[in-house]
């Protein structure tokens, strides 16, 4: 998956003395300003089998401290999804599924961090939850509901982050907003999480990720059987609450086994993915690598090990820094820039494109230049999102919360 790196540069974040200076320890959260470190606080070692503990009641917040290589790879997820819905490329929808991944280990990084602070916890999670997706997101739903009448009267499925059901009627997927499913996926994640990271260990927590995904796993092989209108059974299958959480909880896994034993990530992270990795790959050649063929290769093993590789290439991309070429990709200032603005850009685009194709293409020519037309203008978008309401709000996020 990341390819072979000779030894004397296959080095991880926490062994690298150039990575570790530049990103600082993955584990070791940063305090913020308002915080308070005791006199001759014992702390743990970079690697150590947990964050720096202090006192009860002496830091009001910790925050983990951020890595660059993350923006890399929410670039190469949203490039993924563009790919996908703009020019059809196989295995781009994938690209979701990578964004799950990511979510589930940064929230479940930021939560471990401060899930010991004796006060706020939940507060400062939600509002800064809140001032990250809400702007954005309403200002997308306004534009829309104010161009297409025909979503008007159900305003409340989007709104209310319930996209990820079927309840429009004659139509399971909107062409405007039917990609604000996976946000619908990720907000129902935030609504219970936060309370499991809080009164759950990292290692009961591991537990509960692995049962969640068998779970997920289960759902899927039901659905064929239990929901007889093929349509139906689609859309339960490839877009429903239960059946795309293997990236969550994986993500979130990735994230609870670096809380408490980041070498066996450095140790294994590659080798795990590369087997998941094979174990795609065999589902793609027996061709049962579908969404609508609802297989079980697809539902058991297909879905669960694409987020495994996910999960290691995000320890990897995160914790390689210059030292090898995927840490080079993931950190270079482009695909870092689209990271920035993924959320806007993934916002902006689905609708940009339903306009473009409301015109007659005639030709392939046509096609390509009319949906690479659209790209271009959702990424504009995206920026000027990022410029006049995105940015300035996140200077708000640690003066509320």
């Amino acid at each position: 998956m990341t390819g072979r790196v000779p030894k004397s540069s296959s080095v991880t974040f926490f062994r690298h003395p150039r990575a570790r200076a530049r990103l600082v320890n993955f584990r070791r959260p940063l305090m913020s300003s308002s915080a308070t470190i005791p006199p001759n606080t014992p702390s743990r070692s970079i690697a150590g089998a947990g964050p720096t503990q202090y006192e009860p009641g002496a830091a009001r917040h910790v925050r983990p401290s951020h890595l660059p290589g993350l923006d890399g790879i929410r670039g190469l997820a949203i490039l993924m999804v563009l790919a996908d819905h703009n020019f059809g490329m196989p295995g781009g929808a994938l690209g979701v599924d990578l964004f799950f991944a990511l979510s589930g280990f940064l929230i479940t990084r930021l939560l471990l961090a401060d899930r010991d602070t004796p006060s706020g916890y939940y507060r400062r999670f939600y509002v800064r939850r809140a001032l990250r997706i809400a702007p954005p997101f309403y200002l997308t739903l306004a534009i829309v509901f104010a161009t297409v009448a025909s979503l008007r009267p159900h305003w409340w499925v989007f709104t209310f982050y319930l996209a990820n059901f079927p309840l429009l009627p004659n139509a399971f997927f909107s062409p405007v907003l039917g990609h604000t499913w996976s946000l619908a996926t990720e907000e129902q994640f935030y609504l219970v999480w936060p309370a499991v990271v809080r009164h759950v260990r990292p290692a009961t927590l591991i537990r509960v990720c692995v049962v969640c995904i068998a779970l997920s796993i289960g759902g899927r092989l039901a659905v064929p059987h239990v929901v007889h209108s093929l349509e139906y059974a689609r859309y339960w299958f490839a877009y429903a609450p239960f059946s795309r959480t293997d990236g969550l909880f994986v993500g979130a896994s990735v994230a609870a086994l670096a809380d408490l034993n980041p070498e066996w990530l450095d140790r294994h992270a590659r080798r795990v993915g590369g087997m998941a990795a094979v174990a795609v790959a065999i589902v793609v050649l027996l061709r049962q690598l579908s969404f609508s063929k609802m297989s079980p290769l697809m539902a058991a093993i297909g879905l669960p090990c694409i987020a495994i590789v996910f999960g290691a290439l995000i320890w990897t991309g995160a914790n390689s820094g210059q030292a090898t070429w995927i840490g080079r990709f993931f950190n270079a200032a482009w695909i870092r820039r689209v990271g920035k603005i993924s959320y806007a850009l993934y916002l902006a685009h689905f609708p940009v494109l339903a306009f473009t194709d409301r015109f007659s293409l005639s030709s392939p020519a046509a096609w390509f230049a009319a949906h690479l037309g659209a790209a271009v203008a959702s990424y504009a978008l995206a920026e000027l999102s990022w410029r006049i309401l995105e940015r300035p709000i996140s200077s708000l996020k640690d003066r509320l919360a």
